[in-house]
């Protein structure tokens, strides 16, 4: 048994390295002290899970293969899709919006 091992590991492509860093150390993120690559930065979410920020040559303007845009879309179908998994990546969100509990029926708040 024992504690549940990471299922997923996340790599977003960002425009500017040290402005994405910036952004997630805001939101809560902790940059892991080893850093492997000069165009990659590893951070830790707030509970410990690791993921990449990146960036490669590309055409000025062109949006990024992971752009904010993709990001919140997804987020939506997941969360209109899966109210169970709408619940582990917005947890507080229904609590702030004072929403129904999962399973009720009610649609989760987008």
């Amino acid at each position: 048994q024992g504690d549940q091992l990471m299922m997923l590991h996340l790599d977003f492509e960002v425009l500017d390295l040290e402005a994405g860093v910036a952004h997630a150390v805001a939101e809560g993120a902790t940059p892991a002290e080893f850093q492997p690559q000069h165009d990659v930065r590893v951070l830790f979410d707030p509970v410990g899970h690791p993921f990449c920020l990146f960036v490669r040559d590309h055409v000025l303007g062109e949006t990024p293969a992971i752009s904010p845009e993709w990001v919140a879309e997804q987020a939506r179908d997941i969360r209109t899709q899966n109210p169970v998994a709408a619940e582990a990546v917005t947890p507080d969100r229904r609590e702030a919006a004072g929403t129904a509990e999962p399973g009720s029926g009610d649609a989760v708040p987008a």
